[in-house]
This record gives C-alpha cells, structure tokens and sequence, in this order.
C-alpha cells in the first residue's frame, strides 16, 4: 500500500503561503444552467473544470444535477492534461430511466475519454443526480482536467447540467 505525503515538509524549508495551502482541496460550483439542444457532440463544461499541475497526483469528485428528456439522457467522458493516467468511477441513473427514483444505477470504473451515459426524466424540475470519482496522474505536461458531456442520444428537449452542480479536487502528490 502505497502512502502519499504532500506536500513533503522536510527540516529547514521555509514555510510558504503555497505550502501552507497545499493540501486543502479547490472546488468550483457550477452558478449558471449549461443546455445542449439536438446535438450529441461533447463540449467542455463552461465552469466544471481546473488547472492541474505537471508531475502532480489528485482526487478529484463531481457532482452533476441534469435536467431533460428520457430520449435525450445525457453522456459524461473528461478531457485531462497530455499524457496523464487514472480512470473514474461513475455512478447514477442507466441510459433511458423514466424514474430518478428507480433504484437501477450505473455503478462502473471507465477511462477517461469512455462514454458513460445516464438517464433523464422528462418531468421539469426532477433532476436526476449523477456522481463521478476520478483518480488524475499527470506526468510532464500541466493542464485543465474539464467535464465534458452531450445528449446521448440528439432530443429537441435540452439537455442541461444545472447551476449548483460542484467539483471538488485533492492533491496528494
């Protein structure tokens, strides 16, 4: 089991702002409603994305609230720095629910760039929630990690994450 310590304090370093804060987490909550109408080609998140550093190990949790039709659904993947590793854990209602109170769920691990659709309702005002895990290892190159995501499958209906959805990240190394 491997241990992670960052950032590394060692005898005689000089203590910083950046070092002080280094471990506290970053996040961003979504303060405006994002729509896709007809279109079932990925576009990055306007707010649901942030810097990560080269060389650099994170944890990162987003939660998604998504309004629209049973026939639109919505599909998530993540666009991340050159070169980085991990994958994420997705979870939330299958493609095609009518009921975001059906106790189905999508519980999967993905790659970054794998299409991971869930299910909308068509009832205004009945978010569903999807939730998503994602373990970020960059290597030489900086970069944004952003939510990316589209209709499954194209609806006149919108399809839209909705403000107050959040991300959350960690670096641990």
């Amino acid at each position: 089991m491997a241990t992670l310590i960052y950032p590394d304090w060692r005898w005689g370093m000089k203590l910083t702002p950046d070092r002080l804060t280094a471990r506290q987490p970053g996040s961003v909550v979504k303060q405006t409603l994002e729509s896709v109408t007809s279109s079932t080609t990925y576009q990055d998140d306007n707010e649901l994305a942030f810097p990560a550093e080269a060389n650099a190990h994170y944890f990162v949790m987003a939660v998604l609230g998504v309004d629209g039709a049973t026939g639109g659904d919505i599909k998530t993947r993540w666009s991340v720095p050159a070169s980085a590793t991990g994958f994420r854990w997705c979870m939330g209602p299958p493609a095609g629910s009518a009921d975001r109170e059906n106790t189905n769920l999508v519980s999967a691990v993905h790659g970054f760039t794998t299409d991971r659709a869930y299910g909308t309702v068509a009832a205004s005002g009945a978010s569903i929630a999807a939730r998503e895990y994602l373990r970020v290892l960059t290597a030489g190159t900086a970069g944004a990690v952003t939510l990316q995501w589209a209709q499954n499958t194209s609806s006149a209906t919108a399809t839209a994450v909705i403000d107050g959805s959040y991300l959350i990240w960690w670096r641990v190394a």
